[in-house]
């Protein structure tokens, strides 16, 4: 009996050590499977990074070319604009206007908003506007129109505030409309504050106020000329013969 009740109890614990055990594997079977999970989630998310950069690599390169077929693209309109403006100049110094003027065209078609290609057809059209005389309004509106995109695209672009002083001292001086004055002298300032050191505005700045009956600040404007030019050159000459001449008629 009571070796029964020994081998009882041997199989009742035998039976609990195998049920533990078998819990134990499970477990840890289930430790390892989210483990497992984990490490695939893992390797799947550095393939879908891997496919990505491959794909951002590849973008990149194209955009790269494309880049390099715009360039090449733009760089042939310049050239090809500055071959039209360098025709318009050449014709321009041989007072060709209506060629020039075709030429320049052209080249603002190719780069519209080219400030010295928009200061040209200013002057071109402001030189037409006197030889053209009956049509001289139409000219010079166009002008006008020319040298503001000029200063819009470049506003530190000098040559455009002269040849907007210039053009509305002509229409002063030619009677077409005497109300732009004014603006002849706020456009010379602009021209000066940018080229200090050129003559040629402090000349058209003494014009225009001598216009305006300011012989004073004319005489002053003059004066400037001989502290920026030599003595006994051109423009220092010029400048002493409008000084004699406005003081005379003081």
């Amino acid at each position: 009996m009571k070796n029964l009740k020994s081998i009882a109890f041997i199989l009742i614990i035998f039976s609990l050590l195998i049920i533990l055990i078998k819990n134990c594997n499970r477990s840890t079977g289930s430790k390892l499977s989210e483990k497992d999970m984990k490490i695939e989630k893992l390797i799947s998310e550095r393939d879908a990074i891997i496919e990505l950069t491959k794909k951002y690599v590849k973008t990149l390169d194209e955009l790269k070319n494309k880049i390099q077929q715009i360039g090449d693209r733009i760089e042939r309109k310049i050239e090809l604009a500055r071959s039209f403006e360098q025709a318009g100049d050449i014709l321009n110094e041989k007072q060709l206007w209506d060629i020039a003027l075709k030429n320049y065209s052209i080249g603002i078609e190719i780069l519209p908003r080219d400030p010295y290609l928009n200061y040209k057809m200013g002057l071109i059209l402001s030189n037409m506007g006197l030889v053209y005389y009956s049509e001289v309004r139409e000219y010079w509106a166009k002008a006008e129109s020319f040298y503001l995109r000029s200063i819009e695209s470049s506003p530190n672009f000098s040559k455009s505030y002269y040849g907007l002083a210039l053009l509305y001292l002509n229409y002063y001086e030619k009677n077409i409309d005497v109300t732009k004055l004014p603006k002849a002298l706020e456009y010379i300032n602009k021209y000066v504050n940018l080229s200090p050191q050129d003559p040629k505005g402090y000349f058209l700045k003494g014009r225009i106020l001598y216009n305006m009956d300011n012989k004073g600040l004319a005489l002053q404007a003059y004066n400037h000329i001989l502290n920026i030019t030599k003595e006994n050159s051109q423009e220092y000459n010029e400048a002493l013969k409008m000084i004699k001449l406005i003081k005379e008629g003081m």
